[in-house]
């Protein structure tokens, strides 16, 4: 393996013909409007333990910034998704934010929500606001396995607000797909078959239902012994080569997985995304996963499986 052939891996996986033109722009985006949610799920880092933390926004003024950059002609991102921790459908803002995404013309813009709150007027007011997808996080088959991962939610709203967005997405003939998702542990593995045939009776074409291994939020969680991380993959991740997550505050890190902020690469109040993107910083983790050996030299990234984990589903 060498630094040439660790380019032609990331090209390979991006589908583009030129490794260069990953380094002008990012093509995934995530934008977190906020950071809060209505559940506590065993598996996932929003509050890092600190539920009493109270909900973060991202201020209207750089909601608005990342507009104005993206509707620049040099920004040619494919997909933003307009979430990254917690529940976005707790900020009253986003489907207007969803709307102003797509008069940039960005190809695709999608949202990730635990569906409890998609009720009639916020299913309506996604609908209208342009988004391209939706995902619905649905962690298991029945309600004792699901109450107990998804502390909080209420699983038969869950799974009747999702019926009722898909039936009201086809009355209004729009063209939004939905993929409906389930994050496999120890708690919810027996219920992965019922749960893929259940869901693909209920979805339409284009649409997507998928059961994907949980993973370990750059080592910060599930943390394997250092020989295990040893043994992981040494290749190149593609995330410092197509992604750019900006944070409710303004900080942009190296990866959206890395939710304590250990790898600031900047902060979008005082820089531009393409000023971040071509940065020093985002320079030097590149370079360190391009470089056979060196990939394990960043701690998030240590046997990291994010990219590398295998859904099942269709």
């Amino acid at each position: 393996m060498t630094v040439d052939s660790n380019k032609i891996y990331i090209a390979t996986r991006l589908e583009i013909s030129d490794f260069d033109t990953c380094l002008e722009f990012p093509k995934f985006i995530e934008v977190e409007t906020i950071r809060a949610c209505n559940a506590r799920c065993t598996f996932c880092s929003v509050y890092n333990g600190d539920y009493d933390a109270p909900p973060r926004k991202m201020s209207d003024d750089l909601l608005a910034k990342i507009i104005d950059e993206l509707s620049q002609p040099d920004a040619n991102p494919s997909m933003v998704c307009a979430c990254r921790d917690g529940e976005p459908l707790l900020d009253k803002r986003v489907p207007g934010f969803v709307s102003g995404l797509k008069s940039t013309g960005v190809p695709s813009v999608t949202l990730v929500t635990n569906a409890e709150l998609l009720n009639e007027k916020k299913s309506s007011d996604l609908l209208k606001s342009g988004l391209d997808e939706l995902l619905i996080s649905i962690d298991g088959y029945s309600e004792e396995v699901y109450s107990s991962l998804r502390i909080g939610l209420d699983f038969e709203k869950v799974v009747d607000n999702t019926l009722s967005f898909l039936e009201l997405r086809n009355d209004m003939q729009s063209n939004l797909s939905v993929r409906i998702r389930m994050v496999v542990v120890d708690e919810n593995k027996e219920e992965v078959e019922p749960f893929l045939r259940f869901w693909n009776s209920k979805v339409s074409n284009g649409d997507r239902v998928q059961a994907l291994p949980a993973h370990s939020w750059g080592n910060e969680l599930y943390i394997e012994s250092k020989a295990a991380i040893a043994m992981m993959s040494p290749k190149p991740c593609i995330a410092p080569f197509n992604m750019f997550t900006i944070h409710y505050d303004g900080e942009v890190t190296m990866c959206g997985h890395d939710y304590k902020h250990n790898h600031v690469m900047g902060d979008l109040n005082v820089s531009t995304i393409e000023e971040i993107w071509k940065g020093e910083r985002f320079e030097d983790i590149r370079t360190r996963h391009l470089t056979p050996g060196r990939r394990n030299e960043i701690e998030p990234c240590r046997g990291c499986q994010i990219w590398d984990r295998t859904e099942v589903g269709t």
